[in-house]
């Protein structure tokens, strides 16, 4: 064999196991299954999205609670309980003052389980004016279908930019 042959031969052998390596180390990338909500999604989520946007405005979120996973409220406070009273402390300054808007209602598989499974979470994405406050704010509502019925996430994701 000539050089030349042994350095092709080696160059398609390297690209060859770096493509299977690759391939075998590929993470799921959630945003490819990015997609806006179906109308059933949305009428079956928003007393939830609502039930967030009540708490917001009254400055009580115990009530939240029972809108959580029983597995999530033993993950994030150990008990019902316990996750009520750490919620009976949240303070926000929003109140009734703020106004909410919807922006997007987005569905997307987070895991390759949850795509298997077609269990989809929804984000519920909120433009929020507060008088108070300069600049532009965001809430972002994520609900996930866990034994038959959506549930809230305990990620809810509040931004402000200015």
């Amino acid at each position: 064999m000539t050089p030349r042959r042994v350095l092709l031969l080696g160059v398609a052998v390297v690209a060859t196991t770096g493509a299977a390596g690759r391939a075998a180390t590929t993470e799921y990338d959630p945003f490819s299954t990015l997609r806006p909500a179906t109308s059933a999604e949305k009428r079956a989520t928003h007393p939830v999205a609502e039930a967030v946007l009540t708490a917001y405005r009254s400055g009580r979120f115990a009530p939240l609670c029972s809108l959580f996973s029983p597995a999530e409220v033993k993950r994030v406070h150990g008990t019902l309980a316990r996750c009520r009273q750490a919620l009976r402390r949240t303070e926000h300054p929003c109140g009734s003052g703020c106004e909410f808007h919807v922006s997007s209602v987005m569905a997307a598989f987070l895991t390759e389980r949850d795509k298997a499974l077609h269990r989809p979470t929804l984000a519920w994405l909120y433009r929020v004016r507060d008088p108070r406050r300069s600049g532009k704010g965001e809430l972002e509502i994520r609900l996930r279908k866990d034994g038959g019925r959506w549930v809230l996430r305990s990620d809810i994701v509040e931004a402000w930019s200015g």
